[in-house]
């Protein structure tokens, strides 16, 4: 024996004999059938006598993996097999009561016979067991006999619980409860103190409890209900769910909840549920239009036509259980349905008050928002000009009486008015605005309060009343300036100065070295994805940041003849041939889900999750981040360098930089450019 697995010494193997064939007899005939098919050991086959697959099961259960347990002819299961099916073949019990049915004498239903009458007629399982049914001694009710008292009276299992005279005093806890097991020195354990033996998992390898050794092995809780094996739905190895029975294969959750059936309303063969009120199979893709048509359907008893572009978007996802997880889980759709049906208006007032303060539901009705402005069912809005103009309404209306009518001119006058007039010149919209964060906003309503306690009026503040606020204040004075021009502009204020402190210098950098190392690496390693590739790319050799760098468009590319340029700002960029390569495989990818079918695909290099949008620059920076690139000190590095190497007006309009820009980082440089327009004029007339 230790010559087939030498894991088992004759130690183990004589207590596996002795414990599992306990009498000469079956001593003799493990030996004999041992002698005579010397491969039982390995073949798995069920041939073999009991006390031969008990001496196998040991040895397995004592740490064997050469050996093989002998497996059920008829459903394969790794057990005990006490009964026989024709002259070569053992069966489990289970196989064996499916095989012997026969109709019961009680129910007359042919099922397994459990039991027979004294005249040999058949009995099922539960008729069985309603036939011994006696009167409970405590509770009196024709129950089945679970135990029986001292004096011999029977008592079911509900009484048999709430007996307290049969409980004992528990050895882990010390309190009197019912017995669920016995230590070894003979002690009682109430359920609560029990705990099975822990033993390693011969399906997942962890030390846990065992809750079963039915397999030949010890079995976790988790493997023994739900065994990973192959399933034979969908072929892949995962949690079987269902376990195979009468020839049929184990199934999976995904397969057992969708059998692949033949779709009763398109006739497609594919995963369907039986959940219709006919029982009749209906696929996924025909359940997400059932679905829509009652979410969307208005009081006409039709899908209003702005609509229809977002039904035909949701309708054409990959995968349509994503998009019915969607319609089930969203709090969007709920405002959805509200809009479709009349109940409210398809506006964006009514996504906003929907929105709430809640995170992820405004997550979910800014996403609904993005996908019907998509469509064409709302108008285009820059969000965060909305936000902003929220958070200025909630500054107004928080502030004293008497200032609510200035703050409100001056924010919708100056502020909103500007930045409006921004967007419709086409820049970029505003940066994004954190939920809860006031330091972006501006901050004359506090000043005002200020000036309120030193008993000042706004038109009668002096050059003394603003110096000492910005000592109180001084992270105000890059916020005041505007308001007092504006105030300045209606009279209220005359001759107050506010200047923006001086701009410091930049701190943070990266040293050449690894700047270079950097873009080498960029532009040779084919396992970080394309996009970032170019992005980081753009950052260390170019200098753009990343609010820039999401931008960009396929009409930013130019390509002439095998020289392929990039608008970065007034001039176009010649790039080298590894990033020219990258920057054309772009956009790599489209949005996902509803957002790809809705979404230009011909615009953005770096699209977003949100439809119609690109990337968020704080998702870039993060992404940028995780390759061990930190945006600032890299820009700054970038900068530094072409600095030195190029004039202010040139880094301006190669970058897309503001000309003073260029110039504070010549002078950081140390560069010299003063005289780069006569040199060139010079060189030029001298060809």
């Amino acid at each position: 024996m230790t010559g087939i697995d030498p894991v088992l010494s004759a130690t183990t193997v004589a207590d596996v004999v002795e414990r599992v064939a306990a009498t000469p007899g079956a001593r003799a005939r493990l030996a004999g059938y041992l002698l005579e098919h010397p491969d039982a050991l390995t073949s798995g086959h069920s041939r073999p006598p009991k006390v031969v697959g008990a001496f196998i099961a040991g040895l397995v259960a004592a740490g064997s993996t050469v050996l093989v347990v002998p497996r059920c002819a008829g459903c394969g299961s790794a057990v005990e097999l006490p009964h026989t099916r024709g002259p070569d073949e053992r069966i489990c019990g289970r196989c064996w009561r499916r095989n012997h049915t026969a109709e019961c004498v009680d129910c007359r239903r042919v099922k397994p016979v459990y039991s027979r009458t004294d005249e040999g007629r058949a009995r099922c399982a539960g008729c069985d067991k309603r036939a011994r049914a006696e009167p409970c001694g405590t509770c009196g009710r024709v129950k089945s006999v679970a135990r029986r008292a001292v004096d011999g009276s029977a008592r079911c299992s509900g009484c048999a619980r709430r007996d307290t005279s049969a409980w004992e005093d528990c050895a882990g806890c010390g309190r009197r409860r019912p017995v669920n097991a016995r230590a070894e020195d003979g002690g009682a354990l109430c359920v609560s103190c029990y705990l099975a033996p822990p033993a390693v998992c011969a399906a997942c390898g962890e030390t846990k409890p065992v809750a079963s050794r039915r397999g030949g092995g010890p079995l976790c809780a988790g493997c023994y209900r739900q065994p990973e094996r192959e399933c034979g739905g969908c072929g892949r190895i995962r949690r079987i769910a269902v376990r195979g029975r009468n020839g049929q294969p184990d199934l999976c959750g995904s397969c057992h909840q969708a059998p692949v059936l033949v779709c009763g309303v398109c006739g497609v063969e594919g995963p369907c549920r039986t959940t219709t009120i006919d029982r009749s199979p209906i696929c996924f893709r025909c359940q997400l239009v059932r679905r829509l048509d009652q979410l969307l359907t208005g009081p006409s008893g039709q899908i209003a036509g702005s609509l229809v572009p977002l039904r035909d978007a949701i309708l054409s996802v990959d995968n349509p259980r994503t998009a019915l997880d969607w319609l089930r889980r969203s709090p969007a759709v709920e405002v959805l349905t509200a809009m479709a049906k009349g109940h409210r208006p398809l506006a964006h007032a009514t996504l906003d008050d929907a929105a709430g303060t809640r995170r992820g539901r405004a997550f979910a009705i800014e996403h609904l928002r993005q996908l019907l402005v998509t469509c064409g069912a709302l108008p285009e809005r820059d969000r965060h000009l909305a936000r902003l103009e929220v958070a200025l309404q909630e500054l107004v209306e928080a502030a004293h009486p008497e200032d609510q009518e200035p703050l409100r001119t001056y924010a919708t006058w100056w502020l909103l008015h500007r930045l409006r007039r921004k967007a419709e010149q086409g820049r970029p919209p505003l940066s994004s605005l954190p939920t809860g964060s006031a330091s972006r906003l501006p901050r004359p309503p506090v000043s005002l309060a200020w000036l309120r306690e030193q008993r000042r009026t706004l038109s009668g503040t002096v050059q003394g009343d603003l110096d000492a606020w910005l000592t109180i204040r001084p992270q105000a004075r890059r916020r005041l300036p505007g308001f007092l021009r504006w105030a300045q502009t209606r009279g209220f204020l005359a001759g107050l100065d506010a200047a923006y402190p001086p701009a410091s210098d930049p701190l943070s950098f990266v040293c050449d070295d690894q700047r270079w190392g950097i873009a080498r690496r960029l532009l040779t390693d084919d396992s970080v994805e394309t996009r970032d590739r170019v992005a980081a790319l753009l950052l260390v050799l170019y200098a753009q940041p990343a609010a820039r760098i999401v931008r960009l468009t396929r009409a930013s590319i130019q390509i002439e003849g095998h020289d392929i340029r990039l608008q970065l700002g007034e001039d176009r960029v010649l790039l080298p041939s590894p990033l020219s390569e990258l920057i054309q495989r772009l956009p790599e990818q489209a949005p996902a889900g509803m957002a790809r079918n809705l979404a230009d695909d011909d615009l953005w290099l770096f699209p977003g999750r949100r439809p119609g949008h690109p990337m968020s620059p704080t998702t870039m920076s993060t992404r940028l981040r995780n390759l061990g690139i930190e945006p600032r000190a890299a820009r700054n590095t970038a900068l530094l360098q072409l600095g030195a190497e190029l004039p202010s007006v040139v880094l301006a309009d190669l970058l897309g930089v503001h000309v003073n820009t260029a110039e504070r980082w010549n002078a950081a440089a140390g560069g010299r450019w003063t005289t780069y327009a006569s040199t060139r004029h010079r060189h030029a007339e001298s060809r």
